[in-house]
Parts: structure tokens; sequence; C-alpha cells
């Protein structure tokens, strides 16, 4: 599977030369068990595209009383949310991917197939991991965890290599999604090779 069409898939994006407000019941589950993106806001082919998660499409159409997408529908999101008294936030965030397998160097890497978890240890304690939160729709969402005094040391870079293997052995696609203020998350994707694929703004729910 290639990337575009994963995303694709996961959006619901049917081709055509327009831009689409769409419905995606892949937007309907939780992400690492923690946050719903029930509305992400991106562009394919140079068209705008608004994909919504199926909990929301109906009654977020009605509420718009229109299918025409604008610069202005994530402020419509929002307003439409906080009526509605939805705790949320608007994030812009980088998808990432990566083609390529990886060197790794670092032989002191766990890995727990069970988990499809991998970590390095320091003193019989986990000092840093990677692991596949979700695979959705091909696409394997990936979450690295350094603890702070054990940063700068390369663990992440080493574990993201080593997890991307992983991936690209089971025929899935490695996504990296992340927020685009966290310059040393996306500095280390780019170390190993990711590259940022879409750019989008996304509305997150926290899953409680």
């Amino acid at each position: 599977m290639k990337y575009i069409e994963y995303y694709n898939k996961y959006l619901n994006y049917l081709l055509s030369n327009k831009n689409q407000i769409v419905e995606s019941k892949y937007l309907d589950s939780p992400v690492n068990k923690s946050f719903y993106y029930p509305f992400i806001f991106t562009q394919i082919d140079n068209y705008k595209i608004l994909s919504i998660s199926s909990c929301y499409y109906t009654e977020f159409l009605k509420y718009i009383k229109e299918r025409e997408l604008d610069d202005n529908i994530i402020l419509k999101i929002e307003e439409y949310l906080n009526e509605k008294n939805i705790l949320h936030s608007t994030r812009k965030m980088f998808r990432m991917t990566f083609n390529d397998p990886c060197t790794v160097n670092d032989d002191t890497i766990i890995f727990s197939e069970e988990y499809q978890k991998c970590v390095i240890q320091e003193n019989d304690k986990i000092v840093a991991y990677a692991k596949i939160s979700d695979v959705i729709c091909g696409g394997a969402n990936i979450v690295i965890y350094t603890e702070k005094e054990y940063r700068n040391k390369g663990y992440a870079t080493e574990l993201l290599k080593y997890i991307t293997n992983y991936i690209l052995e089971k025929g899935l696609i490695p996504i990296y999604f992340v927020d685009e203020n966290n310059v040393s998350s996306i500095a280390c994707a780019k170390k190993v090779g990711y590259h940022i694929e879409n750019k989008e703004s996304v509305v997150t729910i926290e899953n409680k």
C-alpha cells in the first residue's frame, strides 16, 4: 500500500477536482486510547478537504447550512463545539512518513512483539520507548517517549529506526503524527529520514 492510498482511505477522500467535506468512520475511534480527532482540515492536490467523524458529520453540516469550504471553517467548528459545551483544542499538525529500512546502531533495544513496543533500559528501568499505538487503514501510528533526564542521548532516534523497520516488515505505512511546534520531535523524525506528507488543522477531543 502507498501512503496516498492510506491517507485517502483514512479521510474518505473522494477523488475529484473540488474542495470537499467528507465523512470518515475512521475518525470515530480514539488514537492511542487518548484522543479523538473528529475534524481534520487539510489539502490534497491543492484542494481543501475537511474530514469529519461520523459522530458529528450530519449535525455539523446542518449547523453550517452549506457544504462549501472557506478559510473560516475551523472557527465554525470551534463555535459549533463551544455551543455544545464540548471541550476541545485545535492544533496544527504534521503527518510524516518514511519509505526505506533504517540501520539501527543500538543493540540494547528490547522488543515485545505482543505489545508492538521497543524499549531502552538503564539500571533495569525503562527510560525510553517507541510503540505502535494503532493501525488504521494500513497506517501504523507511532508513539515515542523518553524520560526527561535521559533525553539528548539519541535513544529516541534509535527507537524510531527500530519501530519503523518493524512496521515496514509488516507491510504497513509508518505514520509519525506530530504537533508543528514540537521542534525536537520533528528533528528526530527528519534525522531518521521521515518527511512531511501533509499539514493539517486538527480538532482534538480528549478521551475520558
